[in-house]
């Protein structure tokens, strides 16, 4: 009988060392979530300040005296399926008859970054929109460009002028 007692299976804790393993597995995993998600971030501020700086530079160089190269420079070729650079200039023609030139531009609000293509399964790009109401010798108006970046490179993919508060907003 005593024998028996001896033979005993006995189950022991697991050891410390498990637990040290197991918890250094676990605190990496979340270090390196941690890291990619704040890259991640990163990149998505940056690329709205870049965006955010390409429009205030392109939209006075449009809209100062409604010049039809200064958008046409700019385009992405969504912009040029609707506008060749006839139309851009009736455009620019109409939108100078009706508005004037610029006397002040107004400031700008940038939406969030968008990643269509992304969840589309397309070559990577991300779209972000911009809109100013600014004040024109006619009168104001809302300018709304869609921008597109490709290959780190921005380009304006849609461009709206509107009475103020009429275009959607940035968000």
């Amino acid at each position: 009988m005593a024998r028996a007692r001896h033979n005993r299976i006995v189950e022991k804790p697991p050891s410390k060392v498990w637990w040290t393993i197991l918890g250094t597995i676990l605190g990496t995993i979340m270090l390196v979530t941690i890291y990619f998600v704040g890259s991640a971030m990163d990149r998505i501020g940056q690329m709205q300040s870049t965006g955010k700086a390409y429009a205030k530079e392109a939209l006075p160089a449009i809209v100062q005296t409604w010049n039809p190269d200064a958008l046409a420079s700019r385009a992405a070729p969504e912009l040029r399926q609707i506008y060749d650079d006839e139309a851009m200039a009736m455009l620019m023609k109409r939108m100078s008859d009706r508005l004037g030139p610029l006397k002040k531009a107004g400031e700008l609000e940038a939406g969030n970054i968008q990643m269509p293509g992304a969840v589309k399964g397309q070559a990577p790009f991300v779209t972000m929109r911009v809109v100013a109401t600014s004040s024109f010798e006619k009168g104001e108006a809302t300018v709304a460009i869609d921008m597109i970046r490709r290959e780190g490179k921005w380009a304006i993919s849609s461009f709206n002028v509107g009475e103020p508060g009429k275009i959607a907003p940035a968000r």
